[in-house]
């Protein structure tokens, strides 16, 4: 199972996706998002990167563009290609604040961890635990009691409420 939330200097930080390369000359990365709805790229000020498990950097953001799947990102810590080139595969947090959805608004895949699934075919819950995407749409990854787990489609024909 990922980790998709870390606390770090009395703060919580939540991952949105990952370094995929660097970008241009002037130390930019190339980040690739876990899903394509980025509203609070604007109000992001700071990513941490974490490579190996372990928090490397702390990273003030100077600017910051949508970008096909991802965003490209400037940062005052990285002032060339040379010292972008060093962070490939290196998951991406946000402050968690930025990541609350309001109510009528959609919901981000972490603020549903550790829900209970209820079916109207199973009586026993599932617990989402991870989340992944097969390109067409989101999938939750539920356990029951046994630890097996499963995939189910976060769609409306299969999830008809969320409380």
């Amino acid at each position: 199972m990922r980790k998709f939330s870390i606390a770090y200097q009395e703060k919580n930080y939540v991952q949105v996706g990952w370094v995929s390369k660097a970008h241009g000359l002037k130390g930019e990365l190339y980040i690739r998002l876990f899903t394509p709805q980025a509203e609070w790229v604007n109000k992001a000020q700071e990513m941490l990167l974490m490579k190996e498990g372990k928090v490397s950097l702390l990273m003030p953001i100077k600017t910051l563009r949508l970008h096909k799947k991802g965003m490209i990102v400037t940062s005052p810590s990285l002032t060339s290609r040379t010292e972008a080139e060093k962070w490939p595969s290196a998951q991406v947090f946000v402050s968690e604040e930025l990541l609350i959805s309001q109510p009528g608004e959609s919901i981000f895949l972490y603020e549903i961890l550790g829900f209970q699934l209820i079916s109207s075919l199973n009586k026993e819950p599932l617990v989402v635990i991870d989340f992944e995407s097969n390109g067409a749409q989101d999938l939750l990854v539920v356990k029951n009691k046994t630890e097996k787990s499963f995939l189910v489609p976060f769609i409306e024909e299969w999830i008809q409420h969320i409380d």
